[in-house]
């Protein structure tokens, strides 16, 4: 069957237009590739001043230039950060549309807020203190997390505190090479944490709970998402723009619980 599937593939994307995507990878890494080199001649002028390249304010592709020179990692490391935060935004706000389109009350609810704030500057600090459209957003990450997974492979020895034993509860031993899946979705719907409605939508939860290390839509401490408060930002924005726009939004679909799926499209659509 795999092999069938690897076939298809390959027959697939030879008619897919390579040359045109090869053309596109090579506009995209140009792209980047401009604001590297910008980036090390600071770098490399801060060496003859003894100045901090970026004394003002923290740049992330300078820091980077800081730990090596090498164009080509310094150019996949931004790509790391910023392809994945596209994906991110299109995927959160269509799963909190999702949900409020099938909660009339939370959409309501959410509505009085976002009206509240009237003809006032949507600014990073006004969304950062709407708390219901934070509770909403939060809900909606931890029942459907963009992210489903993340996947790390141990370097040396170390002991889990739980884990180990047939009740999960005992310390473990991890050995190098050992391979880790860290699954969003199993720890964001675990009913010992959230509780029996751990599967239902409900924002409210928010208004007293306060975790640590139970929701990591983000992942969290030294392997955090860099990218974590812009594409809140985005999401928190996009939701307040769409709900001043539109008093009401209609449920039609019968189903009333989310379908994953996948489809396999020449061009996009």
């Amino acid at each position: 069957m795999v092999y069938i599937l690897a076939c298809f593939l390959a027959v697939w994307f030879s008619f897919v237009g390579v040359t045109q995507l090869r053309k596109d990878i090579s506009f995209v890494h140009a792209f980047i590739d401009r604001y590297v080199e910008m980036a090390i001649d600071r770098q490399r002028s801060s060496e003859k001043t003894f100045e901090r390249i970026s004394p003002a304010r923290y740049v992330y592709l300078d820091e980077l230039v800081e730990k090596t020179k090498d164009k080509a990692e310094l150019r996949n490391q931004m790509l790391n950060l910023f392809l994945p935060a596209i994906d991110f935004i299109s995927s959160a706000t269509g799963f909190i549309f999702f949900y409020l389109a099938r909660h009339l009350d939370v959409w309501m609810k959410l509505r009085e807020e976002v009206i509240s704030i009237d003809d006032a500057p949507i600014t990073f600090d006004l969304l950062k203190s709407m708390k219901y459209l934070e509770f909403v957003v939060n809900e909606s990450l931890c029942l459907l997390a963009p992210a489903g997974l993340s996947i790390r492979t141990w370097v040396e020895d170390c002991v889990l505190p739980r884990g180990g034993r047939p009740d999960g509860k005992s310390p473990i031993l991890v050995r190098p090479g050992t391979e880790i899946r860290i699954v969003f979705h199993a720890l964001h719907k675990d009913r010992d944490i959230w509780g029996e409605d751990a599967m239902e939508f409900r924002p409210e939860r928010w208004e007293n709970f306060r975790t640590t290390w139970e929701y990591i839509p983000f992942l969290g401490g030294s392997r955090i998402c860099p990218a974590q408060q812009m594409a809140l930002a985005e999401v928190y924005y996009f939701v307040v723009r769409f709900m001043q726009e539109f008093k009401f939004m209609e449920n039609r679909d019968p189903e009333t619980k989310f379908a994953p799926g996948m489809k396999l499209s020449r061009y996009g659509e």
